[in-house]
């Protein structure tokens, strides 16, 4: 029974995934959601599955910010979701196509994952299928649908679920391994909640030491401290790679601006604020950052009120001193908690985005939504449960809505300039216009989208941070070309200049090429008229000395 409820519940919430992020389920007319990050997202997938079999070992010295180091971990570079894709690309499956995949498994298995913890803890499928859409669905995921790494949250619940199970049973070793090992991949798809998740595992384990009581006695509580003990040892050790690599990055880029921590920090009435594209709540005419559409709905906030005053028993407290506590984390420095906290953890002061922690929020309200479901049919036929079950699941569905989500076309082939970079090996390349100084990213992510069908080295980045070299860069060729910009050219060894006509304004293209053609500093230029793109590339001659 269980197994066939894993089943129905799995595809229940595949066709969910496929027709609430419509049209990215689209595969013969690829899509993906409208935001740089989304060919970000294609990028990271597309040099992990290029890298791995050549040299692993440098699989973070990316192709970006020229000459800069260890590029791949100046953001999240969630490990885990490029070896999981890697072997499609491996296969020709188009990496748009491999990153839509990745979305749509996102949702599904954070559903699941749910949908696990709350059948455990309720003892119900229908109410698990409705924690399961909660967390698996909440607008806050749509809000982030962009952010790849940000939609793989099934650890969560499933870490729960261990220690829930661990509190049952004396297989201390085994639930630390497996709690270690969630944690873990947590951190491999996407550190901010790997750091966000274990701050939740001790609180957990702290409020469930405290309500435990004379209840359980020692036996509970020291089956609680094995397996966090264990699965704190087991997560570092599978972590700590990556999280030198992490900080030696950190020794380039420095800590995060104060200023952007607070900006990123959640005000208590973003948790009435829909996500961008809902189509059941109106946005007010003040946008808010995606970061702060934190709204979980009114159907599940609904269902765990019911549960704390329906049920009274200490799971449901313990999720409800959770739900409390994940939300004052995630208002961050408005918040009580996260000063304190941070200032005892320096790894937080890395994370610019404290308003994220509400992901753990619906960790606790799925639980208690589940609860609360359970409990208004406690005294119902099994048919009468499934029926409460769908009307709330409908409910949800109803406040939830975003499809069809907004969306963009990626290029599927490599343009011309691009087939012909593809010829080279190991060239250094910028691709300009670049931004200002000051104004990031212009061009950027498309830029290095489409060095996924070439490789070679650029000047160019786009990242959540960016390299110092590369913000040097970006003021010695300010109102290029000049003599200083041309130097710095050669200082980082640039080979090839390319220049995409469309991209510039006015006569501005005519005057930098004109320029470019008459200096002894360039070779002859190839064009390429392509129809989308014309590009003029320009070989920059070695200086004296090369």
């Amino acid at each position: 029974m269980q197994r066939r409820a894993i089943v129905l519940a799995t595809l229940l919430f595949i066709v969910l995934a496929c027709a609430t992020t419509y049209p990215i389920a689209r595969f013969d007319h690829p899509q993906v959601p409208d935001a740089d990050d989304s060919y970000f997202n294609v990028w990271r997938l597309s040099w992990v599955a290029y890298q791995l079999p050549r040299d692993p070992s440098a699989i973070f010295d990316a192709n970006i910010f020229h000459p800069a180091k260890t590029t791949l971990a100046y953001s999240d570079a969630m490990l885990a979701l490029g070896v999981a894709g890697a072997p499609f690309i491996w296969l020709g499956v188009h990496p748009v196509v491999v990153h839509n995949l990745l979305i749509l498994a996102s949702f599904v298995t954070a559903a699941l994952g749910a949908f696990l913890l709350c059948r455990h803890l309720t003892g119900s499928t229908s109410a698990a299928i409705v924690g399961g859409l909660i967390f698996g669905f909440a607008p806050y995921r749509f809000a982030h649908i962009m952010h790849l790494e940000l939609l793989w949250t099934a650890p969560m619940p499933l870490a729960l679920l261990v220690l829930h199970r661990a509190t049952q049973r004396d297989k201390a070793v085994r639930d630390g391994l497996m709690l270690g090992g969630l944690v873990a991949l947590q951190a491999y798809c996407s550190l901010y909640y790997a750091a966000f998740l274990a701050l939740f595992i001790g609180l957990w384990a702290l409020l469930t030491l405290v309500f435990s009581g004379r209840l359980s006695g020692w036996s509970e509580r020291r089956r609680i401290g094995s397996c966090v003990a264990i699965g704190v040892a087991a997560a570092l050790a599978l972590t700590a790679p990556y999280g030198y690599v992490y900080y030696q990055a950190r020794q380039d880029v420095g800590a995060r601006d104060p200023a952007e921590i607070q900006r990123y920090s959640a005000q208590p009435t973003d948790y009435l604020q829909p996500n961008p594209g809902n189509r059941f709540y109106r946005r007010p005419p003040h946008q808010v950052h995606e970061e702060r559409s934190l709204l979980p709905g009114m159907t599940a906030a609904l269902l765990a009120v019911v549960a704390l005053v329906g049920r009274r028993d200490r799971v449901a407290l313990l999720y409800g001193v959770l739900l409390v506590l994940a939300f004052d984390l995630s208002l961050g420095l408005n918040g009580l908690l996260y000063p304190i906290v941070s200032s005892s953890i320096p790894l937080l002061n890395s994370l610019r985005a404290p308003s994220r922690f509400s992901s753990l929020f619906l960790v606790s309200l799925s639980v208690l939504a589940a609860f609360g479901v359970a409990w208004i049919g406690r005294k119902l036929p099994s048919w009468g449960r499934i029926a409460i079950a769908s009307v709330v699941a409908l409910a949800c569905l109803v406040e939830y809505w975003s499809a069809p989500i907004s969306v963009r076309v990626p290029i599927l082939r490599p343009p011309t300039v691009h087939r012909w970079l593809s010829t080279l090996r190991g060239a250094i390349v910028v691709e300009m216009p670049v931004p200002e100084p000051g104004k990031l990213w212009a061009y950027e992510p498309n830029f290095q989208y489409l060095s996924i069908y070439h490789w070679n080295r650029l000047v160019n980045g786009y990242s959540g941070y960016p390299s110092p070299e590369y913000l040097r860069t970006l003021n010695r060729l300010d109102d290029f070309p000049t003599a200083e910009g041309i130097a710095r050219l050669r200082e980082l060894g640039v080979q090839y200049v390319v220049l995409h006509e469309r991209m510039y304004e006015g006569p501005e293209f005519v005057r930098i090429v004109n320029y470019l053609i008459a200096s002894p500093d360039f070779s002859d230029p190839l064009t390429m008229p392509d129809a989308v793109d014309p590009v003029y590339v320009f070989p920059l001659r070695p200086g004296d000395g090369h």
